[in-house]
């Protein structure tokens, strides 16, 4: 770092003089003028602020400094966040880049060329790049002005985020020079994350400056209740979409298939509402957050996926259909309400049936002690295995496995190289293998009970989330459910505008290959025909005329089967499942030849297996085309209850290369993490 401190600001209120010419401020907000002097005298910091509070600044007058030289590297999460950042520094006249996966080969040689010739000033990365091989080659050339860890909390395992490459980042900021600035920077962060951070970007001797502001909003009013069901949460959501219409909100659900028939109900009422999920690609997340942003659409319904970086200050309202798995969590997503300073509401609705949803996310993110063990002992049972062959033998969930795997490499406890990689043990006794990670785990159930315990508590909801959060003692909110006496009730209207949609909707199941979209007539076990699909399936109840003729109207009239014409239906073969009797009834209503598809093999139910290489394994050639079927182009594909589509997309593998269309009665709830 070349360095003229000599014409430094003399202190902080010069600091601040500076700061508001610099970035044509008529203000600061409180604090920024401190992060921002500390970051110009060399030093390391941690800095805490509500989302919102202009966090973005401080780095950006870092790179804008004209007494040092050289770049600002920014890690940050997520490519749109990068996207984000980028447009806002250039608006400040920084010559500013990001540098992603997204980018062909020579557009990243063209970023890391300027950036190493000193023609940028601040360039946003993921923590991943730092196991880039052109990173590696390029990074010694830099000349380092500062490091920016944004969304710090990813780096602490007792983070609502964590995330394994952010570890990485200890080595990055251990490695530069002591007088070399580092700025981590989170909107969350009670005492035991904050207390891991600082001890992550800090090398043995070196302080970090912890600046932290109240997690605590006055402007936004708290509330908590309790439903039952998905029936109670959408009528909930319909509710309070009525009393704030045309304002802008924002609803979180647990999982992707919630999200989608959340905003699916909310546009049956005339709601202008829109889904969002980590399910969707770059451009897909671009489209469905602008017209929100801009007012298009009013309501967003979303998963977690919708977090770090969304920058819209006028949500009126935010709503959790379904309780996350951390307070910290729960702090920062309804930080995104009110950012203008307007009175906004944060209604929390827990619901009893949503606990397996909540424990399969905790076994998605912590994986349980035996299953790092079980893993240990098969690698040290080989002289290399594949991450392929380790779920074949102990059929753990994709997620899970590759969580272990990377823990495991990353704790130098096995090691993986070759192409496809295989893992050797290098380690100790497996049996006795202690990963940090189980000890966060108990951290991250601790967090989860605590968020449970929330709606329930008659104390006020602001000290019980500033107290969740670390923050000082303060007096009563006054505003909030317990404090003020309101509370929320499900309207009996809003819930019969809810039975009506869960009576009706179909849900989409989607293709892969020649197996195209298609729909369920039922989310099974919810609404009218859901519950009767039950009943068919396991009571031997007849198939009604109400149910043929609804997969009827939805085979003329849906958009997944808009101009098909099909040449014949086929049916996958069920020992005492609905699906053949519901296929012979709707062939015969279509007028068109029904192919039976017989079994090669005994298989096991799907629900025995838990990863999907083990589901589809278990169907591999486990169907059959009878003798003398003839060739089709267009196939109806009927089945009783899709869960992992496994099944479907091997018996339409069949037909190659004819285009097979799904219908099942009914689909399952947050199969394969949905």
């Amino acid at each position: 770092m070349s360095s003229k401190s000599d014409a430094l600001p003399r202190d902080l209120t010069a600091t601040q003089q500076w700061l508001i010419r610099r970035f044509k401020l008529d203000a600061l907000r409180e604090r920024q003028a401190e992060v921002v002097w500390g970051l110009l005298q060399g030093k390391r910091i941690l800095f805490v602020a509500p989302t919102g509070h202009g966090k973005s600044l401080c780095y950006q007058a870092l790179a804008a400094s004209p007494w040092s030289e050289g770049i600002v590297l920014v890690f940050q999460p997520l490519i749109a966040l990068m996207n984000e950042q980028v447009e806002r520094a250039r608006a400040q006249g920084l010559r500013a880049e990001l540098l992603n996966s997204n980018l062909s080969p020579d557009e990243q040689i063209d970023v890391l060329t300027r950036a190493k010739a000193g023609d940028l000033e601040i360039l946003f990365l993921a923590p991943e790049r730092q196991a880039n091989p052109l990173w590696l080659e390029s990074v010694a050339e830099l000349i380092i002005k500062g490091v920016v860890i944004d969304e710090a909390h990813c780096i602490s395992q007792w983070g609502h985020d964590f995330r394994p490459a952010y570890r990485q980042l200890i080595r990055t900021t251990t490695g530069l020079g002591r007088r070399t600035p580092v700025l981590a920077v989170t909107a969350t962060a009670p005492a035991q994350v904050m207390e891991d951070v600082s001890s992550q970007i800090s090398p043995e001797g070196t302080p970090v400056t912890t600046v932290r502001l109240p997690s605590a909003r006055s402007n936004i009013r708290l509330g908590a209740m309790i439903v039952d069901g998905l029936l109670e949460r959408l009528a909930i959501l319909r509710q309070i979409s009525s009393e704030h219409r045309g304002q802008t909100g924002l609803a979180y659900l647990l999982t992707k298939q919630d999200a989608g028939i959340a905003s699916e109900f909310l546009r049956s009422e005339g709601f202008a509402a829109q889904s969002y999920h980590g399910g969707l690609n770059a451009d897909e997340r671009a489209a469905r957050i602008e017209p929100w942003q801009t007012g298009a659409v009013d309501i967003m319904c979303a998963t977690s996926a919708l977090g770090m970086g969304i920058d819209h200050a006028s949500i009126r309202w935010v709503l959790h259909l379904g309780l996350p798995d951390s307070m910290i969590r729960y702090v920062q997503e309804i930080g995104r309400a009110g950012r203008d300073g307007e009175v906004s509401l944060a209604l929390a609705v827990d619901d009893e049936t949503t606990t397996d949803i909540n424990e399969w996310m905790l076994n998605s993110i912590s994986p349980p002690l035996k299953e790092y063990r079980a893993v240990s002992e098969k690698i040290a049972q080989a002289e290399g295995i594949t991450r392929t062959d380790l779920i074949i033998a102990l059929d753990i969930p994709e997620g899970s496995i590759q969580r272990i795997l990377d823990d495991l490499v990353n704790g130098q406890f096995a090691r993986r190289d070759g192409t496809p990689y295989e893992y050797r043990w290098i380690g100790g006794e497996p049996s006795a293998i202690v990963i940090d990670d189980h000890e966060a785990r108990e951290t991250r159930r601790r967090f989860l009970e605590e968020t449970r315990r929330y709606p329930i508590a008659d104390a006020c909801r602001g000290l019980l989330l500033a107290t969740a959060m670390g923050d000082a003692p303060s007096a009563v909110c006054g505003v909030c459910d317990n404090c003020a006496g309101w509370r929320r009730t499900v309207d009996p209207s809003a819930v019969a505008s809810a039975t009506r949609f869960l009576d009706n909707y179909s849900l989409p199941l989607p293709g892969s290959g020649n197996l195209r979209g298609g729909r369920a007539l039922a989310l099974y076990k919810v609404g009218d025909l859901g519950n009767a699909v039950a009943s068919i399936k396991y009571g031997e109840a007849p198939i009604s005329a109400d149910v043929i003729n609804r997969a009827l109207k939805i085979l003329r009239e849906g958009s997944d089967y808009t101009g098909v014409k099909f040449d014949r239906i086929a049916c996958l073969p069920s020992a005492k499942g609905a699906g053949p009797s519901f296929a012979k009834a709707v062939a015969v209503q279509l007028g068109l030849p029904l192919v039976m598809l017989e079994k090669t093999r005994q298989t096991s139910t799907q629900k025995r297996f838990r990863s999907k290489l083990l589901k589809q394994n278990n169907v591999r050639g486990a169907f059959r085309i009878p003798g003398g079927t003839q060739p089709a182009s267009t196939v109806l594909l009927i089945d009783d209850i899709w869960d992992s589509g496994a099944s479907m997309q091997e018996a339409a593998r069949l037909f190659r290369p004819a285009a097979v269309y799904p219908l099942t009665l009914a689909r399952t709830r947050h199969t394969d993490g949905q």
